[in-house]
């Protein structure tokens, strides 16, 4: 038995960054480069005759953003550079009954299809839906999955890393949860280690991961990630495995983050996560043999807040400008804990090896063969008599 020596490490500072302010005008230049999401459809009656003209509302259900957009001669719409988020789509035409679809979720880097189908009637009269509304993915061929706040919140995760629910999506092999280093924060290991984490059998080397559309692989740090996607700052993970767009790059796999922004009402959240080697059991083998646990100590106290940007006279209907900001202070005391190994036993030191017998019981069941006389000596790669070469 040895003991692992103790490494402290105390890292004060922001898990994210010293602050994070997201403000969401709702420009194209601004939302393009944070991951945003097309949704395109098509207008019809219900013979399926198309309906120029139509006037389609999208609205953003957090921030109030709104956009409006006619369908063309083919009854078509689109409304690119859309922030993730929750939509509601209103459909109005003279002649028809409208339509107004809620709940819509947008992921980053979406590219979704709503088709909507108009009834002769008043426009008085709307045809609501309000259940939540997932649209299926006809756009592309990528083969694709996301891990929303919610998820990551109630999902077990060991380190501070939105990265390890990797873990759980179809097709990836990921680094063990029982490695060296796996519940510590660094920058590229443990969770972060991007190139543990292969996908579909494809070499990982060239894994993308962003955050709020910027590449944060860093090629000098053995491919580490340059920000620890932190559990309570990331807003929703986009998982790309299969026959994603080449702006994704060529690796096995694309993952896709963008951190939480304000929205028209403020929210905020107080934490400090503990985990003590005091409340831990000790590892079985450690019992066995008598070997106090590892004394390893995990403390992230954080913040974080988001809400509408209020100046005097400036965005009083809270639909214009917001910001999130979140810190975190990380203090990790890692004790590497324990190893077991074996040491040659007295009569191996001298040459005699009749220990390693085959079917002698011992040796953990090992079968060993013979011993052979080395190199140099008389009978050189014959058995040695009873294995024993002090003879």
């Amino acid at each position: 038995m040895q003991e692992g020596k103790r490494l402290r490490t105390t890292i004060l500072g922001l898990a994210w960054a010293v602050l994070v302010t997201v403000f969401a005008l709702g420009t194209p230049a601004t939302a393009a480069a944070q991951g945003t999401a097309t949704l395109r459809g098509t207008v019809t009656d219900a013979s399926g005759g198309v309906l120029p003209g139509a006037t389609v509302t999208i609205i953003n259900q957090g921030t109030k953003d709104t956009r409006t957009a006619v369908t063309d001669d083919r009854g078509g719409y689109t409304f690119a550079s859309l922030f993730n988020g929750v939509y509601e789509v209103k459909v109005e035409l003279e002649g028809f009954k409208g339509y107004d679809a809620k709940n819509i979720s947008l992921s980053p880097n979406d590219s979704r299809g709503l088709d909507v189908s108009l009834e002769v009637g008043s426009l008085t009269d709307v045809i609501t839906v309000s259940s939540p509304l997932e649209i299926i993915q006809t756009e592309t061929g990528a083969r694709e999955g996301v891990l929303r706040a919610e998820q990551i919140d109630n999902l077990s995760v060991v380190s501070r890393s939105s990265l390890e629910l990797l873990r759980i999506m179809p097709g990836v092999v990921a680094p063990s949860v029982d490695s060296p280093g796996y519940e510590s924060v660094s920058f590229g290991g443990g969770a972060n280690n991007t190139q543990g984490y292969t996908v579909n059998g494809v070499r990982s080397s060239n894994n993308t991961v962003q955050l709020d559309g910027s590449a944060l692989i860093d090629i000098g740090s053995n491919s580490g990630v340059i920000v620890t996607l932190n559990n309570d700052m990331v807003q929703e993970v986009k998982v790309q495995s299969s026959n994603f767009a080449a702006e994704f790059g060529g690796g096995g796999v694309s993952i896709s983050a963008v951190t939480k922004a304000g929205s028209s009402q403020f929210h905020g959240s107080l934490y400090d996560y503990v985990r003590d080697s005091k409340f831990q059991a000790n590892d079985r083998s450690n019992s066995i043999t008598g070997t106090a646990k590892p004394k390893s100590k995990y403390q992230y106290p954080g913040l974080n807040v988001g809400g509408p940007i209020l100046l005097p006279g400036f965005n009083k209907a809270r639909n214009k400008a917001f910001f999130f900001v979140g810190f975190e202070a990380q203090r990790q005391q890692v004790d590497s804990g324990s190893r077991i190994g074996t040491v040659p036993t007295l009569k191996q030191r001298n040459g005699d090896f009749s220990e390693f017998a085959t079917n002698n019981g011992n040796n953990l069941g090992q079968s060993v063969g013979s011993v052979l006389i080395p190199g140099g000596f008389p009978n050189a790669g014959q058995p040695a008599p009873n294995n024993n070469l002090s003879a």
